[in-house]
């Protein structure tokens, strides 16, 4: 995964089947299968405006007991999932 993709770190290769091009590895790294099937939960969670979805993954994922921090992941996740972005 490229953290940092701009077309000046990471191109598409239309001749070889459209393979990713990377030309700088300075923030590349790899996403663990578990973490990146809890990242999709939660972005599909945002994508159908379903804040239980995105905080059941928030909670399960990072293992949040606290009621605070899952208080706070509540109100993130619905006004991510109302307004399409976070707090200012």
């Amino acid at each position: 995964m490229c953290a940092d993709p701009h077309p000046g770190n990471i191109a598409v290769d239309a001749e070889n089947g459209g393979r990713l091009i990377y030309y700088d590895f300075g923030m590349m790294g790899a996403i663990p299968s578990d973490v990146r099937s809890g990242l999709l939960e939660l972005f599909y969670g945002v994508y159908e405006k379903d804040p239980d979805r995105s905080v059941h993954m928030l909670c399960t994922s990072c293992h949040m007991t606290h009621v605070a921090l899952v208080t706070a992941a509540c109100f993130e996740c619905c006004m991510l999932c109302r307004t399409g972005r976070l707090r200012p």
